[in-house]
């Protein structure tokens, strides 16, 4: 990945971190719900967090199909909620609804350097 999307990507994953914990409460009381379907600004941090940790090498070599791979995996992750991420969703507010987010998006990197590291 150039260089020039690193910035871009921390932007947004600082961003949308910051408005998930701040109307992390107000989205919880709105939509009734813990983690509504209708907010996505933890996916979105989530997803630009795993994009950043990405090993470059695996994105230099693969580009688009990486980025999609990491897109799927995220998704995987961020649905089964392996330890912690179950845990810590319980946290209240927007910081419990974001950092399973965070995990997912390790979990997702953690599987992409792991795949570098045995295969490549």
């Amino acid at each position: 990945m150039q260089l020039a999307w690193y910035l871009p990507l921390a932007m947004m994953c600082v961003l949308f971190s910051v408005a998930c914990v701040r109307d992390g409460d107000l989205a919880e009381a709105v939509f009734n719900k813990k983690d509504a379907g209708q907010v996505v600004a933890d996916e979105t941090a989530g997803m630009a967090l795993t994009l950043l940790l990405l090993p470059p090498a695996l994105i230099n070599r693969f580009g688009l199909l990486m980025v999609l791979w990491a897109f799927v995996m995220f998704r995987i992750f961020d649905i089964i909620k392996p330890w912690p991420a179950r845990q810590i969703q319980r946290v209240p507010g927007g910081w419990g609804v974001l950092l399973d987010d965070h995990f997912a998006a390790l979990y997702a990197v953690l599987v992409a350097w792991l795949w570098l590291w045995l295969w490549l």
